[in-house]
């Protein structure tokens, strides 16, 4: 005979980190908070287009990456021995 699981997963069920409070889930519209009754903590929010800007800002910093390890930063000139190093260079 197998023991039962006493802990059951609720579906359409919040609660709130604070107070613990349980909350029926309802669908967000774009750029809406659902909050607490009880302490009015935020409990879930719809970003809406928001992730649409990330491809755009994660390729933009990937070009500035390899833009900056690419090129020499750090230029030292010591009694006519010139040494070049990137970024990486300089960190390690």
């Amino acid at each position: 005979m197998q023991p039962s699981n006493p802990i059951q997963e609720v579906t359409g069920l919040i609660a709130c980190e604070h107070c613990d409070a349980l909350h029926a889930r309802v669908a967000l519209t774009s750029g809406e908070i659902a909050r607490c009754s009880r302490c009015h903590a935020e409990l879930e929010r719809n970003l809406g287009r928001r992730w649409r800007y990330l491809l755009p800002l994660t390729l933009s910093a990937l070009i500035l990456f390899i833009i900056a390890n690419a090129f020499p930063i750090v230029k030292l000139d010591i009694q006519g021995q010139i040494n070049q190093t990137t970024l990486m260079g300089a960190v390690l």
